[in-house]
């Protein structure tokens, strides 16, 4: 026990230089990730916390260097000096009592007079300073231990208790935002907060009020071999590890906000092709039946058999209407609002299968894989596109979709035995559009399309991409290790 009491009494200037780098550090890299665009409560009050550990850091700074000012021969100098250091204290507790408040504000609506309480607190704790300063005449200890305390209780408690239920209501608001683990860090910094109310309040000095007088560091170094400031010094160092990790819920954020703006922009370009196709198509078909039972009227009396086989035509034209129609309802469907890859896959090739006269199957080969939702939701429109394809322009019989993942890859296969295409004369020509809008998704997810297809000879798609899926998701897809599974 001597050993450690010794240790840590020697190296008191390193444990502070640590401490105060700790809460600085934290301090900055808060005010440097104050994001005013972000949609998360916590965003918006980064400022206080940022303030709390700049001010901080430089108080634990200060017990540090105000020392070494003592052989100046100017007597008030080191008690200007700590006056100041306690002001930097007293401001740097105020302000994370702010924080606090502020992260709980939403939690009780009604208490809107709440958040004059730190400014409250902080202007008694200010007049009491002063009172004591006049009454005593001249700084001196005794005014610096006293106003300590009071700023302790004053504003340290309240702030770092309401500051540690804060956060842990924002774990929950940034969980439901569907990023659990970043929670996790949220946590970790709410649980460092609530251990500043022990060490960095009621084991921070002594003083004439309760508990100050019986929770002295003096104390703790004897009972337990270390003194208060190494506490709050791994605390400090906590606190900024774990708050550092948690602000990366605004990257994230942003990653989700950019990969939210990419779907939007594929839907609407989606959209912007199936209206044009839409009245390119459909539209024209449906006037032109329209002229062509107007001219099967006039017939009618006349000539009965030539005005019914204009009439069958017109039918017959109207079913290849229907068809397509049904093609773009296929495309607008929402293929992917969550669940298994290979069971949105599935229902997609059941739909066809019902719905058209194409011979559709889906097999998997090898090991079936269940990648992460947003690289899915890519792969189920790719798949949708390629059978829209098929189903439009190919005339095809048979249709077949092939998923296989193996070796940190995931591969995709579309192939029809349908009238096939020339992949360059098309790009050339500037038609494709669906074609455009495939590359554009792969090219997000990292991977490669390829498009084999001839005139007469169908159309093979086939997609590659990286993956790493998670171990509990894989599993075999039917009976051996390379075995296709029909479906």
């Amino acid at each position: 026990m001597e050993a450690i009491n010794l240790f840590f009494t020697t190296n008191r200037a390193l444990i502070y230089f640590i401490g105060g780098l700790s809460f600085f550090s934290m301090g900055l890299a808060t005010a440097l990730e104050r994001r005013r665009g972000s949609r998360l409560h916590l965003a918006r009050h980064l400022g206080f916390l940022a303030g709390f550990g700049l001010l901080y850091g430089l108080n634990e700074w200060a017990n540090l260097l105000i020392p070494l000012q003592e052989q100046l021969p100017i007597p008030t100098y080191v008690s200007w000096l700590s006056m100041g250091q306690l002001l930097a204290r007293g401001l740097a507790l105020a302000m994370l009592f702010m924080f606090g408040e502020e992260l709980l504000r939403p939690a009780a609506p009604r208490w809107r007079w709440a958040r004059f309480l730190p400014g409250l607190f902080f202007g008694l704790w200010l007049l009491a300073l002063g009172y004591l300063g006049v009454a005593m005449g001249s700084p001196g200890e005794l005014l610096f231990s006293t106003g300590d305390v009071l700023a302790r209780y004053l504003l340290g408690l309240p702030g770092a208790a309401l500051s540690c239920l804060g956060l842990w209501e924002q774990r929950r608001e940034v969980q439901e935002a569907g990023f659990p683990h970043i929670a996790r860090y949220l946590l970790g910094a709410a649980l460092s907060l609530g251990l500043f109310l022990i060490v960095g309040v009621f084991l921070a000095v002594s003083g004439p009020f309760f508990p100050g007088e019986w929770l002295a560091y003096p104390w703790l170094l004897y009972a337990i071999g270390v003194f208060s400031p190494v506490l709050r010094t791994l605390d400090g160092v906590a606190m900024a590890l774990f708050t550092g990790q948690a602000l990366a819920v605004f990257d994230a954020e942003t990653e989700a906000l950019v990969a939210e703006m990419e779907r939007r922009n594929l839907l609407l370009a989606d959209r912007e092709r199936i209206g044009r196709e839409l009245h390119d198509g459909i539209i024209q078909s449906l006037y032109a039946a329209g002229l062509r039972l107007e001219d099967a009227c006039h017939t009618l009396a006349e000539a009965p058999e030539e005005a019914r086989e204009k009439i069958q035509g017109v039918m017959e034209s109207l079913n290849r209407v229907i068809q397509e129609i049904r093609t773009y309802v296929f495309d607008l469907r929402e293929w992917y609002p969550g669940g298994s890859l290979f069971r949105r896959l599935t229902e997609m090739v059941q739909e066809v299968r019902l719905n058209t006269m194409l011979e559709a199957d889906f097999r998997v080969r090898g090991l079936r894989c269940e990648p992460p939702a947003e690289q899915a939701a890519h792969l189920i429109q790719i798949v949708q596109e390629a059978l829209s394809n098929v189903l439009r322009h190919a005339r095809a019989r048979q249709v077949r979709v092939l998923l296989s993942c193996a070796s940190g890859s995931l591969h995709l296969e579309v192939t029809d035995d349908g009238c096939g295409f020339d992949p360059e004369q098309v790009q050339a020509e500037g038609r494709g559009m669906g074609l455009q809008t495939m590359r554009q998704r792969v090219e997000l997810l990292g991977g490669t399309l390829l498009i084999d297809s001839r005139p007469g000879a169908g159309t093979r798609v086939m997609v590659h991409v990286p993956c790493q899926c998670p171990d509990q998701a894989m599993g075999n897809a039917g009976g051996l290790p390379g075995e296709a599974d029909r479906r």
